[in-house]
């Protein structure tokens, strides 16, 4: 019979609780970005509300993604929480159903919970229009549209991956860029209301960067079960390094140059960055893409050890591009990246 200290253990495994900071650290970074230079400060409150809410819904997808893999699991991992039995599927899918439920609507809701909080007579103007149905005030389009998205991909991640085969790290990909994308819309619409007007196209490079990882880093966790070594470790290995220093060269010609020939959108709506560190920047790729050499190094004999060092390094991508606009937030996200590898010791990543 298992204890409580068991299946608290059993928990945070199926929820891969190891790999929560690297969620905090995108929602910083991103919400962060859209919060920064000359616009008015925006209350801490909001960033936990941000948090809360996507790692609902990353814990939810993880649990169900779980429960869905029980039969898989008892054959080639019998050691996991649901196949030997110390987390019963009904509970777990449960547990899945409420979080991913409560995460959507969080997330659904963050307008006029930012209103009721912090904006002069919020609560009065939010009861007006929910007694007018202005549905569109209370809950922006793009709020809907991307929560809603995310939501569905979790789900078909959770359902399908097994199904997929090559597609399954494309659908992965796509929910982390679409959870970093939700970020950026749940800060938007507070700085433009209902007509909110997108920033210039810069602040989706590194959001491409992260889907890139993403998909990479699942290419191997998709073959893990498999003895059979990973047939592309050189362009793994070459991408991954050159990762972030692609994407932060296209981040910061667009950002800070003026004459940069990729200023093309309307600049009225540009968020305006602090000249970034070069001695931080250059010492978080150097972190970076020594983390990288590293998890290469265990790709041979363990890829669960590859995915897991992966994983955390999320963290790291999270802090060169931070390291870019807000020394703070860097290191944020190293100190992130230290939560992750100790959270690792006490339940797997993968």
């Amino acid at each position: 019979m298992s204890t409580l200290g068991d299946q608290f253990k059993a928990w945070l495994a199926t929820g891969r609780t190891a790999n929560l900071p690297t969620v905090w650290s995108n929602v910083l970074v991103y919400f962060l970005i859209c919060h920064s230079g000359s616009l008015p400060p925006t209350p801490v409150f909001f960033l936990i509300h941000t948090i809360i809410s996507m790692s609902l819904l990353y814990l939810g997808g993880c649990i169900l993604g779980d429960v869905v893999d029980k039969k898989f699991d008892s054959i080639h991992r019998p050691n996991r929480p649901l196949p030997n039995g110390i987390i019963k599927a009904p509970t777990a899918l449960m547990a899945a159903i409420l979080f991913l439920a409560i995460g959507w609507f969080l997330t659904l809701a963050s307008y006029p919970i930012h209103l009721i909080l912090f904006e002069e007579n919020g609560l009065s103007f939010c009861s007006e229009l929910f007694h007018e149905k202005e549905w569109a005030w209370l809950f922006p389009a793009d709020i809907v549209k991307t929560s809603s998205l995310l939501c569905l991909c979790i789900l078909a991640y959770a359902l399908f991956h097994k199904k997929m085969g090559k597609g399954s790290p494309i659908l992965m990909a796509a929910c982390r860029s679409l959870l970093v994308l939700t970020v950026i819309v749940i800060s938007l619409p507070n700085l433009y209301g209902k007509g909110m007007a997108w920033p210039t196209p810069w602040i989706f490079i590194p959001v491409v960067a992260v889907g890139l990882y993403t998909y990479l880093l699942s290419t191997v966790a998709a073959t893990e079960s498999s003895p059979k070594p990973y047939s592309r470790q050189k362009l793994l290995g070459s991408i991954f390094v050159c990762l972030p220093i692609f994407a932060i060269g296209l981040f910061h010609a667009y950002q800070f140059s003026s004459q940069s020939i990729l200023r093309l959108a309307d600049t009225r709506y540009d968020l305006p960055l602090s000249p970034p560190s070069y001695l931080l920047l250059a010492s978080a790729l150097l972190i970076y893409m020594v983390w990288s050499l590293r998890a290469m190094k265990h790709l041979n004999h363990s890829k669960p050890t590859f995915v897991s060092h992966a994983l955390a390094g999320f963290c790291l991508l999270d802090a060169c591009i931070a390291a870019t606009f807000s020394i703070p937030a860097a290191v944020i996200c190293f100190g992130l990246f230290g939560l992750a590898l100790l959270l690792q010791k006490i339940a797997p990543a993968t």
